[in-house]
Order: structure tokens, then sequence, then C-alpha cells
């Protein structure tokens, strides 16, 4: 009984460490085919590596930009908000009672990683499909495709509702109001050119499509 019960010890182990191993790889055709089971496996064996990962090199920029029309001047407006620097100074500033701030930085900041996380799946996706297929699609359709199914994302929808919160905050008009959403990154400049005025070059992530900010839940 002893044996049996080591064995199959010895077999989850085995196992165990057989998938860490297969979906922590750099994506391959293999393991990008089997994106739903390294999600589910992440989900319930999540492998933090952030103590061997290399230090960052770039911040991220969430911006939300509003178009409607101004009553007053009876013009179409465009107003454009990021939120992440604010959230982050908030966050300082409020410490160390700032529980408030945190689980804001926490949902917000942690839907931004998501989204990046998922762009880059859907591209592996499509890679392996064209690959599959023999067929090509263009950099149009192929954006498309990932803005259509970064929108299904809870991750998403967690950044809509924030865009509700930010648009009150700033006196935007609900009503026949349309906005989108921008998650853009800025490199990080090395450690000898940190004093350095020169620009920082700043890419664009994902640029949603126009939503009515009234129908955000």
């Amino acid at each position: 009984m002893k044996n049996i019960a080591v064995f199959i010890a010895f077999c989850l182990f085995i196992a165990y460490w057989s998938l860490t191993l297969f979906f922590t790889f750099p994506e391959n055709p293999m393991n990008v085919r089997d994106l739903k089971y390294r999600q589910y496996f992440e989900a319930h064996f999540y492998q933090n590596w952030s103590f061997f990962a290399p230090p960052a090199t770039f911040n991220e920029r969430l911006y939300f930009s509003y178009i409607y029309n101004d009553l007053i001047t009876n013009t179409k407006k465009v107003r454009t908000f990021e939120t992440l620097v604010p959230i982050t100074q908030e966050k300082k500033k409020k410490a160390p009672f700032n529980r408030k701030q945190d689980v804001l930085d926490y949902v917000i900041c942690g839907s931004v990683h998501e989204v990046q996380n998922k762009i880059k799946e859907v591209y592996d996706i499509i890679k392996v499909e064209e690959k599959r297929s023999q067929k090509s699609s263009s950099i149009e359709e192929k954006n498309k495709k990932v803005i259509e199914e970064i929108e299904k994302t809870e991750s998403f929808h967690n950044l809509q509702n924030y865009a509700k919160i930010v648009a009150e905050k700033n006196g935007i008009p609900k009503n026949d109001t349309q906005y989108k959403i921008t998650i853009t990154n800025i490199d990080i400049p090395k450690y000898v050119n940190k004093s350095s005025q020169t620009r920082r070059e700043e890419k664009t992530v994902i640029s949603s499509n126009l939503h009515p900010l009234k129908t955000t839940k």
C-alpha cells in the first residue's frame, strides 16, 4: 500500500512539473494551440517567476478619450485623460490609509496587464491559424480581430466601467457622448540615461472602437 502511495505521488510530481515546463516555455505552435488549457493551468497552478524576470523596460499608460457636443460653443469636443499616473500619485499621497486607492490600482492596473497579455495571446493564435491554413491576413484585419477579442474580455469591461467614473469626475456629459480606450507603453530609460532630457517613445498597444458612454454599465 505504501509503495502504491509513493508511486502515485511520484507520478503526480512528474506530471505537475512536466505541465509547468510545457506551459511556461516560450510560445510555440504546441503550447499556443492549447491556450485554453494553459489559462486553466495558470489559474489553478500559477507560477510566479518575477524573481527571475528582467527589469521592466516600459511604463504603461491608460487613456480615456471622450467625444461629445459642447452645448455652449455648439462644437464637437474631444477630451482625453490619462488615468494610471493619477492613481499611483493618489495612492502614494494617501499612504498608509490608501486602501481604496490600493484596490483601484489593483483592479485598473491589473486589467491593463491582462489586456496586454491577451493581445499577445490573440496574435499568437492568429499566427498559428495562418500557419495551419497557409493564408495570411492583412495587418488591418489582424488588428480588427484583436480589438474584437479584447473587447469581449472581463478586463476590458472593467476599464469600460472605469470610463464612466472618469467621465463623471471630469464633468463629461453622458448623453450623445462616445469614448475610446487607449493603452500605450513608454520606454523606461536605462540607468545611465536616467537624467536625459530626450523625449521617450510612447507606443500604442491598443486603441479600442468608439463606444457610447450612456450604455456603459
